[in-house]
């Protein structure tokens, strides 16, 4: 297939998107839509290439494969050996652990099924994950190994007519489908192949149905098909449904471009894109790691380190380019199979060895695990009673949310907790003050599960969490006045961002007067970056020094506003009582244990399960809110 250089030219607009977006959303909130850009150029040069094969009689799906297999692995497993060498100096067993479980299934290019299972893609969680980006390299890998399987027999028996129409018409019904999918399965359809599978199939038709356009119309098409694609990179945000309708803004205009034909228009074939798109590939696999290492040190809201991560990211990916994708294109077919299977068995044993022993953890000494053991989610795992469908497989059901005990579980329960994770994370903490009260209380939080007396959630409602949730919250409905205290916890921050604060209010209302006392809980301190993780490293590797006070913790502006909008609602009854945040954390925000400073922040928004008990023990000694507490528990 000849060279296209208006197609280079996108490769370079896809890029620079993706790469603008990650380094800071707010420069091009809608820039993930490069990688449907990238998706759709995919689907047009295999369609050709198969097609073309087909034409000739000498297409070859083993042939096939390994060129794919020569194209993208090379580079993919340079990247990955790195980042294997490097953790091994500078993560902790568990994020090692982790690592290598990422890079088996991204080298096996199941990652994106992988990422599915455990997190969205605009997740914070995302930015802890090294190889999260590989998920689109999944799904192009997925789509190689099953399209020619699908067309060359459909070739064979139907003819390249109607194979032709046959392409046309899975992009539409594709297309039909993602638009549903996206509304129901939102996780998911961003992630896997029977969703993105139209943009491809897209891309093909741009290949089988050309056109001939003159220069003029060719010129008002580029230039249209480039607007559809800047107004997805702008006007589009984490917010929109993802990939959903709304993809066919960017994916449309992708279309165009290439079917315009325009080799030499100055938007996609100037010296600048054009160096970039060769690059473009390079340039994708490295600059997520350089993301998850500027979070890792906390530096994302650093502008200058930013430069630096963007400046970093291009001259890798060159390097790259240069040295590993070019000197690797001119390898024969042999000896470059020989290298594509020797690198992948490399990485496939290498990740084995390191998850099987746990992510190496004879790089530390006991004493590490001692003091991380319980710096954990209190979970159902643990002893406690959150249910967390995204830990562990719970089963949905009116009893087994909804009956469980903490405190002195031989009294009968007089208080419920209710809430969502945010709710869960505090079950430690009630758990200790109860004990010390010999009185029990039932915790009912699962997550997402805000206190409201609606059917809305702010998770994907695929989740069987949802579920759980209309039964969590009916449950308490009816029996709140069985109860004569009831407390409450929220991600009191995002539930007002996302629209759902009022519903909280209402609540608060409807339990007051109920006649039952409300205790709300306060948002811990929200901190921009996984501050546990920080401390771990800091913890396996003296080269991190980790310094609570300088984690960044721009989001807690909002947070605290927030607090002091629940303890002002709060004084408008008797019968309602706002712990603030000083009556149960430490003003350090950490505690000590064996003489060691440790936060109580796990993930930088929820707090660990010692962060929990401790908080307890500094409630219970310090603040003369726990007297009321105490009194309200009688």
């Amino acid at each position: 297939m000849n060279f296209r250089l208006d197609i280079n030219g996108l490769r370079a607009i896809a890029v620079i998107a993706v790469v603008f977006f990650h380094f800071n959303a707010n420069w091009l909130s809608g820039g993930f839509a490069g990688v449907d850009v990238f998706f759709v150029i995919s689907g047009y040069l295999m369609t050709g290439i198969i097609l073309k094969g087909l034409e000739k009689n000498s297409f070859s799906v083993w042939r096939f494969y390994m060129a794919r297999a020569r194209r993208i692995i090379p580079a993919l497993a340079a990247m990955i050996l790195v980042l294997l060498c490097l953790g091994w100096f500078y993560l902790a067993p568990g994020d090692y652990a982790i690592l290598s479980n990422h890079t088996a299934s991204s080298i096996n290019f199941i990652s994106n099924v992988v990422f599915w299972q455990e997190s969205g893609y605009f997740d914070a969680a995302a930015h802890e994950k090294w190889l999260l980006h590989t998920w689109s390299l999944s799904v192009e890998w997925q789509f190689y190994l099953i399209y020619p399987l699908i067309l060359v027999p459909l070739h064979a028996l139907i003819g390249g007519n109607k194979l032709k129409l046959t392409i046309l018409l899975g992009a539409v019904i594709g297309f039909v489908f993602c638009s549903f999918a996206t509304l129901y399965w939102p996780n998911p359809s961003f992630y896997l192949l029977p969703t993105r599978a139209w943009e491809l199939l897209l891309g093909g038709v741009a290949f089988i149905y050309p056109l001939k356009f003159k220069a003029i119309h060719q010129n008002i098409i580029v230039l249209f098909g480039v607007c559809l694609i800047l107004i997805s990179y702008t006007a589009f945000s984490e917010s929109f449904s993802w990939p959903g309708y709304y993809s066919l803004v960017p994916v449309f205009g992708t279309f165009l471009v290439m079917w315009a034909n325009k080799s030499n228009s100055i938007i996609t074939n100037n010296y600048v894109f054009q160096k970039v798109g060769d690059a473009s590939y390079s340039i994708y696999l490295w600059h997520w790691p350089v993301v998850v290492a500027i979070n890792y040190l906390g530096k994302q809201n650093d502008l200058m380190t930013v430069f630096i991560g963007l400046f970093i990211s291009f001259v890798f990916g060159f390097f790259s380019y240069h040295q590993i994708e070019k000197r690797c294109a001119k390898l024969s077919h042999r000896k470059g199979n020989i290298l594509v299977i020797f690198l992948f068995c490399l990485i496939v044993l290498t990740s084995l060895v390191i998850k099987s022993n746990n992510g190496v953890k004879d790089r530390v000494d006991e004493s590490y695990f001692k003091i991380t053991k319980n710096l954990v989610m209190p979970t159902r795992a643990n002893g406690y009673c959150f249910y967390s469908f995204l830990v562990s497989d719970e089963k949905v059901g009116k009893t087994e949310g909804t009956q469980c005990l903490l405190g002195n579980k031989s009294a009968s329960p007089s208080t419920v907790l209710f809430g969502d994770s945010f709710g869960g994370h505090f079950d430690p903490f009630w758990d200790e003050i109860f004990k010390v009260n010999k009185q029990s209380l039932t915790s009912i939080t699962t997550n997402w599960c805000h206190p409201s007396l609606t059917d809305s959630f702010p998770g994907p409602k695929s989740n069987p969490a949802f579920e759980q949730c209309l039964i969590n919250r009916k449950f308490v409905v009816n029996n709140i006045s069985h109860y004569k205290n009831i407390i409450i916890a929220g991600s009191w921050r995002n539930l007002y961002t996302d629209g759902y604060f009022k519903e909280v209010l209402d609540f608060i209302t409807f339990a007051a007067k109920s006649g039952t006392n409300v205790i709300i809980m306060p948002s811990p301190t929200i901190y921009d970056t996984n501050v546990l993780k920080r401390f771990e490293s800091s913890l396996f590797n003296s080269n991190f020094n980790f310094d609570l006070t300088e984690m960044p913790k721009s989001k807690d502006e909002l947070a605290i506003q927030v607090n002091s909008l629940l303890s002002e609602y709060a004084s408008n009854y008797s019968n309602v009582f706002y712990l603030k945040r000083s009556d149960i954390f430490a003003t350090s925000d950490s505690f000590m244990i064996d003489g060691i400073t440790i936060p109580y922040s796990l993930d930088g928004g929820h707090i660990t399960l010692d962060g929990s008990i401790n908080s307890a023990k500094y409630f219970m000694k310090n603040s003369a809110k726990y007297e009321v507490v105490s009194e309200l528990l009688k």
